[in-house]
C-alpha cells in the first residue's frame, strides 16, 4: 500500500493529477480507512476541480469569468503552496488571465512568480513580455521577447519583439494624439475640433509677455504639426506605423501648421489684424 501511495504522490508532483487520483482510488478500494490516502485524495481532488474550473473560464473573454478563473487558480495554489511545479504552472495561468483582462501590473507579478521555478520558459517569457507591453515598458518587453526566442518562443517571440521595437521607437517621438488630446481611433471631425480648440488657446497673439509668446509659439507649432499629420490619411498611416515624421519634416508640408506655416489656418485672405496679430477664421 505504501508503494501505491508513493506512486500516486509522484504522479501528482509531476502534474499528472488524473493519474494520481486513479491510483488513490485503487488504494482506497483496498483500504478505505487509510489516513494518508484519504487525506491526499481529498486534497488532490479539490485541487483538480479548481484547476479544471479555472481552465474552462480562462477561455472566456468576459472579465467576470477571467476574475473567477484567477480565484480558482489561486485557491488551488493555496491548497498546496509547497508544490513548486504546480504553483509555477498556475501562476502562469493567472498571468494569462490578467493579460486578457488588460491588467499588466497584476499579470507581471504573476509571471514573475511563475518564473521563480521555470525561468527559461519561452511561453512564460512571452506572456511576461505581453504584460510589459500593456504597461508600455517597451525595452523590458523587447528583452523578454528576445530571451524567449532563445527558449522556444518561436514566431510569437519574434513578432512580439518587432512590435515592441516599433512601440519603443514611437515612444521617443512627439505623440501627436497626445498633443491634440484625442484617442488613436479619433475620426476627422474629432481631430479638427480638438485642433481648433487648442489652436485658439495657444495662439501667440493671446499671450502678452515675450516669454509667454515664445512658449505659446512652440506649443502652437506642435498643435499645427499634429493636425497636419493626423488630418492627412497618408501621413497618419505612416505615423501610426512607427515612422518618425519629424525627421522627414512631414513629407514637405512645411512643418509649421496645417498645409503651411503655423498661422495659416487663422488668416483670412492673408489679412493681418492690428499690431501684427492674426484674425481668427475657421473655414
Amino acid at each position: 500500500m505504501e508503494a501505491l501511495v508513493l506512486r500516486a504522490m509522484a504522479f501528482y508532483r509531476q502534474g499528472e493529477m488524473d493519474v494520481a487520483l486513479s491510483h488513490f482510488k485503487v488504494g482506497l478500494r483496498s483500504d478505505p480507512d487509510h489516513k494518508v490516502l484519504k487525506r491526499e485524495y481529498k486534497k488532490v481532488k479539490k485541487i483538480s476541480r479548481k484547476v479544471k474550473a479555472g481552465m474552462e473560464l480562462l477561455n472566456s473573454h468576459r472579465v467576470r469569468d477571467l476574475k473567477e478563473a484567477v480565484d480558482n487558480f489561486q485557491q488551488a495554489i493555496d491548497l498546496d503552496p509547497d508544490h513548486a511545479v504546480q504553483a509555477s504552472d498556475l501562476s502562469h495561468k493567472i498571468c494569462r488571465a490578467y493579460n486578457k483582462m488588460g491588467k499588466g501590473k497584476e499579470a507581471l507579478a504573476a509571471c514573475n512568480k511563475a518564473m521563480e521555478h521555470n525561468p527559461t520558459s519561452g511561453d512564460i517569457l512571452c506572456d511576461r513580455a505581453e504584460a510589459h507591453m500593456k504597461l508600455e515598458e517597451w525595452q523590458e518587453a523587447i528583452n523578454d521577447y528576445r530571451e524567449a526566442s532563445q527558449h522556444g518562443g518561436g514566431d510569437r517571440a519574434r513578432q512580439g519583439q518587432h512590435k515592441a521595437e516599433i512601440e519603443l521607437k514611437k515612444s521617443k517621438r512627439k505623440d501627436y494624439y497626445k498633443i491634440l488630446g484625442v484617442s488613436r481611433n479619433a475620426n476627422a471631425r474629432d481631430i479638427k475640433r480638438a485642433y481648433r480648440k487648442l489652436a485658439l488657446k495657444w495662439h501667440p497673439d493671446k499671450h502678452q509677455s515675450d516669454e509667454d509668446k515664445e512658449a505659446a509659439s512652440k506649443k502652437f507649432h506642435d498643435i499645427g504639426r499634429a493636425y497636419e499629420v493626423l488630418s492627412d490619411d497618408e501621413l497618419r498611416a505612416r505615423f501610426d506605423s512607427g515612422e518618425d515624421l519629424e525627421d522627414q519634416n512631414g513629407g514637405g508640408g512645411g512643418g509649421g501648421g496645417p498645409r503651411g506655416h503655423p498661422f495659416q489656418f487663422f488668416q483670412q485672405g492673408g489679412r493681418r489684424g492690428g499690431g501684427g496679430g492674426f484674425s481668427f477664421h475657421f473655414g
